[in-house]
């Protein structure tokens, strides 16, 4: 191959390249890092609150399933940043910068158990407003049965001793809204 032939195919690689990447880059899309390959893990809750299971648990919900006359939501679970840990991540990723920034790197999926009388609140997915606001259980699963899968619902989840989901706080998040 001659110089040019070799500049030629470097010169169409690397806009290949240029390209593949614009591609894969969503500027409206959701703002969050997802590195991750679905396995849902379940367990039997205990007594005491597990090492593993943060209260409040932040996260997305992907789903919700009904089994022996038991609600359990699917959870994602995430790391929410701000601040000057939010902007790092965000330049680090190529994202913009929005004061908030989700790090979502684990594949495991969760299974918890909605407990009887759960506290549930919505804003701007359940809702569309900002300010929390009570929502019904009808609501929350109508929601996750018909959108969770193009844009789960980032929410704080609080448990208790037996590890049963006894609220879920929608968390606003500028630029993430349908």
């Amino acid at each position: 191959m001659n110089t040019r032939t070799v500049s030629l195919v470097l010169t169409a690689a690397a806009s290949l390249g240029a390209l593949i990447g614009l591609l894969l880059t969503v500027p409206d899309g959701p703002r969050y890092l997802t590195v991750r390959t679905p396995a849902v893990v379940g367990y039997t809750p205990t007594a005491t609150p597990r090492p593993d299971q943060p209260s409040p648990d932040f996260g997305y919900l992907e789903g919700e399933e009904r089994r022996e006359g038991v609600t359990y939501l699917v959870f994602n679970r995430a790391t929410l940043l701000t601040g000057a840990r939010a902007t790092a991540e965000a330049d680090r990723y190529g994202q913009q910068r929005l004061g908030y920034f989700v790090v979502d790197e684990n594949p495991r999926v969760r299974r918890f158990a909605l407990a009887e009388g759960a506290r549930l609140s919505g804003s701007q997915l359940l809702t569309g407003q900002p300010q929390p606001t009570e929502v019904t259980l009808d609501r929350l699963l109508n929601y996750l049965d018909r959108h969770a899968d193009e844009r789960p619902l980032p929410v704080w989840l609080r448990y208790d001793a037996a590890g049963r989901i006894v609220a879920v706080e929608e968390q606003y998040l500028p630029g993430y809204s349908a």
